[in-house]
């Protein structure tokens, strides 16, 4: 039954107004919950620009400094990370190794991002030297999480809390730990044989800083309106966030926990996409023109990257991509390259 299947959240902002906002499908098909405003999707990498946040937040206090080393937080740390700073890790240009492929065949339980760390540092190489070129790196934010942590002196869920979600009112946003009930939740899906199962958790599901924020479209609306009215940082740091720092291909850049770019307009914007399990997100900002476009769903097909194209079509958002090949590539698609880099 078509009402059964999982489905997306989208809304659209214009001048600080909602133009344009749809739910369809459900939350969990075997409860047949709809999908509302306020339903709660795991992010997967949308959440990096969270993480980003928090991080630089701790910047701007005095606390952490871009260039400090990993050298200077853990002890342990191999002769080739001791030079990474936190610019590196921010920008994906730490050339740190990938920690997925380093999981033992045997390991069961949800990794951490202690055991992210863990598995990087006891490699011991990097894929280049840092700062030398972009390279996706989910390790980085791990190894952010634990940095977060070590400053605030709290778990890195209590720290986000305290930091973004309380004073934006983002009272559904939260950090998934296991066995803690989330309300509102939708549960994600994978398409098999042309059937929805369950696909709601990996492995991977548990490490924190690369992915793991549940929040609603409802509150990410709150967090566009921070980001436009800089309520976390000065407005010198908030752009060099948005600000490409590093060249990713095709005119785009990566600042602190985003992808940068320009509109064939001569407009800035910048945006990112998360994929995991059952869950696809894109989400996307343009500040000059006051504009936000955020597509949400809980299944793992192409159906986040319909959605956002058609509203991208209806905003006439048309990133300047320098060359393309094929044509036909969609946003979404090409952040899909990028992550498998």
């Amino acid at each position: 039954m078509e009402s059964a299947a999982p489905g997306y959240a989208l809304c659209v902002i214009k001048d600080g107004q909602i133009i344009d906002q749809l739910y369809k499908g459900v939350a969990d098909v075997t409860e047949n919950n709809p999908i509302q405003s306020d339903t709660v999707f795991r992010m997967a990498s949308v959440s990096k620009q969270f993480t980003a946040m928090v991080i630089l937040m701790f910047v701007e206090k005095g606390l952490l400094s871009l260039d400090d080393r990993l050298s200077d937080f853990f002890d342990n740390c191999s002769l080739a990370y001791r030079e990474i700073t936190l610019k590196h890790l921010l920008t994906h240009s730490s050339g740190i190794w990938d920690y997925e492929p380093l999981i033992p065949e045997n390991h069961v339980e949800q990794v951490s991002d202690h055991d992210a760390w863990r598995l990087a540092n006891a490699k011991g190489e990097t894929y280049f030297k840092p700062g030398e070129q972009f390279k996706y790196s989910n390790t980085a934010f791990c190894i952010l999480t634990l940095i977060a942590e070590h400053v605030g002196e709290k778990p890195y869920q209590d720290l986000i809390r305290e930091m973004l979600f309380v004073p934006l009112g983002m009272r559904r946003s939260l950090i998934y730990d296991e066995g803690k009930e989330i309300e509102k939740r939708a549960l994600g899906y994978a398409v098999r044989n042309g059937e929805f199962v369950l696909n709601d958790q990996s492995i991977t599901s548990a490490t924190k800083g690369d992915g793991c924020v549940y929040t609603s479209i409802e509150d990410y609306q709150r967090w566009h309106h921070a980001l436009y009215h800089h309520a976390f940082l000065s407005k010198s740091l908030f752009k060099e966030s948005i600000s490409a720092q590093i060249e990713v291909n095709n005119g785009i850049g990566y600042g602190y926990g985003w992808f940068v770019g320009k509109e064939a307009d001569g407009t800035d914007c910048f945006f990112h996409s998360g994929e995991t399990s059952g869950f696809m997100n894109i989400v996307y900002h343009n500040l000059d023109r006051k504009l936000m476009v955020a597509v949400f769903t809980n299944r793992n097909d192409d159906l986040v990257s319909e959605v956002f194209e058609e509203a991208a079509k209806k905003q006439a958002i048309q990133i300047a991509f320098k060359e393309l090949v094929p044509s036909e590539t969609t946003l979404f698609e090409w952040l899909s390259m990028q992550y498998m880099g």
